[in-house]
Order: C-alpha cells, then sequence, then structure tokens
C-alpha cells in the first residue's frame, strides 16, 4: 500500500508555554542540559529561570550559529551558555559536568526519526547525567481516524503538499527575548539553513491546512489512544503497532495526536500536542481489512499506514 505524505502545521504558543512552564518550576539555580536545541528556545527559557547554566547541544552547525546569533540579540551573558556542536553521545557525555535538568525538543511528532532509545540509554546510564530531571519524560501518541479525505484532494492540487510555518514563540513569553524572521533568513550564498518563510495566518496555506485540521475534528469516527508509548526512564523502543478496528472498510485519513508528560515535576500538566495545532501531522490511508497496522519507515523517517498483518 502506497503511503500518503504527511501534512504538518507548526506553531508555537501552547508547546513553549507548556515547556516554559516546567522549565520555570524546575531550572531555577540548575545546570541544564539542552539536546537538540535549535534556535535555543528552550535554554533562553531555563537562562529566564535562573539555570546557573545552560549547555547547548546540536549537530547541525546552522542551528549553533543561529542560536549564537539569537543569544547575542537577546543579550544573554556569555558565562551563562556553552553551545556545542557534536552530535550526543558517549564521547559528548564524558565532557560534561554533572547536569541536574534535561531539556529537549527532540521530541517531535516524527517520534522516532531519531533513535531515542539509544539517545535516553546514554542518558540513564551516565554519571553525569543519570540523576537529569527530563523535561520531558513521557511520550504517548495516539491516532484520530476521520472519513473527510477530499480535503487532502484540494491541499495536492495547490501546493504539493508542503505547508509548515516556522518560529521560535520566545515572544508569547517574554518581549525581552524578540526575535525577529530576519533571523531565519539564509545567507544568499551559502544557502544552508533548512527553514521555511513564515506562513501567517491570513495565507491561503494557513486557510487549507486549517480546513483540514477542523474537517479532521468534525468526522473523527474513532481514536486509536496511546497506540505509542516512551518512557525516556526504561527507553526501549518499539516501531510497529497493530490495533483492530471494525471501522467500514475505504479511505480514512489519520491525524497524529501527541502527548509530553513529566512524571518526575509534582503536580505537572500534560501537553496534548495538538492544542493550537502544534506538530500536527496529516496522513492518508485506505482500509482492507480490520487490522489495522502503523509502522515507523526509517527510510522515509515517517510514519506507515496498512491494513495488513506485519511481514505480510
Amino acid at each position: 500500500m502506497k503511503t500518503y505524505d504527511h501534512l504538518m502545521l507548526f506553531t508555537n504558543r501552547h508547546r513553549n508555554n507548556w515547556y516554559y512552564n516546567r522549565i520555570k518550576d524546575y531550572c531555577n539555580n540548575k545546570i541544564c542540559l539542552d539536546i537538540g536545541t535549535g534556535s535555543g528556545v528552550l535554554s533562553l527559557f531555563a537562562i529566564h529561570s535562573g539555570a546557573k547554566h545552560v549547555y547547548m547541544v546540536d549537530h547541525n552547525i546552522d542551528c549553533c550559529e543561529m542560536a549564537e546569533r539569537i543569544f547575542q540579540k537577546a543579550n544573554i551573558p556569555k558565562e551563562k551558555y556553552t553551545i556545542i556542536h557534536a552530535e550526543f553521545d558517549q564521547l559528548l557525555i564524558d565532557r560534561l559536568p554533572e547536569i541536574e535538568v534535561i531539556i529537549s525538543e527532540l521530541i517531535t511528532s516524527n517520534f522516532f526519526e531519531l533513535d531515542l532509545g539509544k539517545l535516553y540509554g546514554l542518558i540513564k546510564h551516565n554519571e553525569s547525567t543519570k540523576r537529569a530531571v527530563l523535561i520531558p519524560d513521557t511520550l504517548l501518541g495516539s491516532f484520530a481516524l476521520f472519513t473527510d479525505t477530499e480535503t487532502f484532494d484540494i491541499i495536492d492540487s495547490y501546493n504539493n503538499n508542503k505547508i509548515v510555518e516556522v518560529g521560535t514563540g520566545v515572544t508569547d513569553i517574554d518581549d525581552n527575548y524578540v526575535v525577529t524572521s530576519d533571523l531565519f533568513v539564509p545567507n544568499s550564498e551559502k544557502q544552508r539553513y533548512n527553514i521555511r518563510p513564515f506562513i501567517t495566518e491570513q495565507s491561503d496555506n494557513y486557510r487549507l491546512l486549517m480546513q483540514l485540521y477542523n474537517s479532521a475534528l468534525k468526522t473523527t469516527t474513532t481514536v486509536l489512544k496511546n497506540v505509542i508509548k516512551f518512557n525516556m526512564h526504561n527507553p526501549t523502543t518499539n516501531y510497529e503497532w497493530k490495533t483492530n478496528s471494525n471501522l467500514p472498510n475505504g479511505k480514512y485519513g489519520a491525524m497524529l495526536l501527541g502527548t509530553l508528560k513529566c512524571s518526575q515535576i509534582k503536580n505537572s500538566t500534560t501537553h496534548l500536542m495538538n492544542q493550537d495545532v502544534w506538530s500536527t501531522y496529516f496522513y492518508k490511508f485506505n482500509k482492507t481489512s480490520d487490522t489495522i497496522s502503523i509502522k515507523f519507515d526509517h527510510n522515509k523517517s515517517d510514519f506507515v499506514f496498512s491494513s495488513k498483518e506485519f511481514g505480510q
């Protein structure tokens, strides 16, 4: 069965407020590690919350350079942070002091694009990181199945399945940390930064994807709840799931609903990642039997749906 390439809308407000509140509660006077730092927004939150120092790690040199520009523009003292361009591996961990809090945005809707089992296995078995509080430490993934697939066809004909809105979301938290779109514009000679232009809420792209999101909400027939489970404290990883459904056979859309949790932090709320349509992914598949199989395909770096038993 051919898998439908996913569509995604990316916004920030609810996600960043959730992270900020967890970081604010726990990072004061702590030594923190930000894995996959990207633009550095979580590190900004940690510093704003009183962190002693934040080590910011990213394998992408473009992200490291962008974060440095953002921190300079925000007038963050150099002694408050260290940006490290490296893979997160044993060699890197051996260079770190004891870390008290680990924050990460590695967990996106493509939960397993990176080997999270290996990553959190390193964290839990090294002296410098194994006692750290993890923000977040639990990930759950559900799929809402919906019947309105006509909107997919409209989007297909409009812009070749590629819709994304980017931004740091810093101004949603604190106006002192203003990050403007010019910081995301690539060098015209290098053309290295893989960041798309902003899509405003008035754009046709945004309107079409919101149309898909709203139609998915209205025509959802069932939710495959918590099909995906990942606990960072016991980082074993499963890449294939199977569930049974007596829904009529036919074409369905699937909307990925992710939930983040912090079990180590008392009274911490959970975060539903589709709030504010953050990192909401959409798929389309053809149901031909009662069995619905979902697999994370590393070659595609995405989920694949089918109605066949595994191995068929």
